[in-house]
């Protein structure tokens, strides 16, 4: 207890009364770990706290599944490298010997069949010189092979909206791949609008990437072809975690569209393949 010296008989009284109230009063107080031990925080704190947690572990985990995905494997690239070299030495080697062998054996060919050679030269001589019909038809015939080896050449590519566009990489996708799934929320053209809703669903246990932007494709004469894109959007890569579920809607105006009446398809690529779903402007297609 302390000493009030300055203070009077009665005022000293007073303080000590006054400190003996005091001690008492905080004898009631817990201690301050107590106090902490019992302290719950409310239920909208806790949601608001609990939130942030998962979402930075979300984007922990999908930095690490781009970095898993992405992440050069130069001792991979190397051995392929290796082993390219490998199989070149061992093929010119064995391309060496068979030279050699075939060199004796073309000599010995070509002696035999110069005297052959030389017997129907005369008969050549004999022969009469083709026609102007003749060679006409010749010249139609080389025409018509080189027509058809560039035909053959472009059968890559069609038509469309008047301009040739290149066969799809892929002519048979899954709407769903590694846990996600693509589905169409309202496709078709009403108006005049060219907007089809989507829906991406992660039903996997792990996160997936994939690519913000969409590839829309057409069926003609049997294949799929790429519709050029015309927008400005880029693509980037997106990680959508497990059992999220995003829907959106999709602006087609972005591509050169020629006509309703074909069979599209819209396409996603994701980290290890690519999903798509068929629609056309009337109703979507269903698998």
């Amino acid at each position: 207890m302390k000493r009030h010296n300055a203070l009077t008989d009665g005022e000293q009284l007073l303080a000590r009364v006054l400190e003996e109230c005091l001690e008492e009063d905080l004898s009631f107080v817990p201690p301050e770990r107590e106090i902490a031990r019992k302290h719950r925080f409310s239920q909208a704190f806790e949601d608001v706290m609990s939130e942030l947690f998962e979402e930075e572990e979300e984007e922990d985990e999908a930095e690490e599944e781009i970095r898993r995905h992405f992440r050069p494997r130069f001792a991979e690239l190397a051995a392929v490298i290796l082993v390219f070299f490998i199989c070149g030495a061992v093929a010119m080697s064995l391309s060496d010997s068979f030279f050699s062998a075939s060199t004796s054996s073309d000599t010995a060919a070509a002696e035999t069949t110069e005297a052959a050679e030389e017997e129907t030269t005369a008969e050549t001589w004999d022969m009469e010189e083709p026609t102007e019909e003749t060679a006409g038809t010749d010249a139609g015939e080389e025409n018509g092979e080189a027509v058809a080896e560039s035909a053959e050449a472009a059968g890559s590519m069609a038509e469309y909206g008047g301009e040739l566009i290149d066969e799809a990489a892929e002519q048979e996708l899954a709407s769903s791949l590694d846990g996600l799934t693509l589905e169409l929320a309202y496709p078709g053209a009403e108006g005049g609008n060219t907007t089809v809703g989507y829906s991406l669903e992660n039903s996997g246990e792990e996160a997936v990437s994939y690519s913000s932007l969409f590839d829309l494709e057409v069926y003609l004469d049997g294949l799929w072809y790429t519709v050029p894109y015309a927008g400005e959007e880029t693509r980037d890569w997106v990680s959508m975690g497990s059992g999220m579920v995003l829907d959106g809607a999709l602006d087609l105006s972005a591509w050169a569209l020629d006509g309703e009446e074909h069979l599209y398809r819209l396409v996603l690529q994701l980290a290890d393949g690519r999903i798509g779903a068929e629609f056309t402007f009337e109703e979507a297609v269903l698998e």
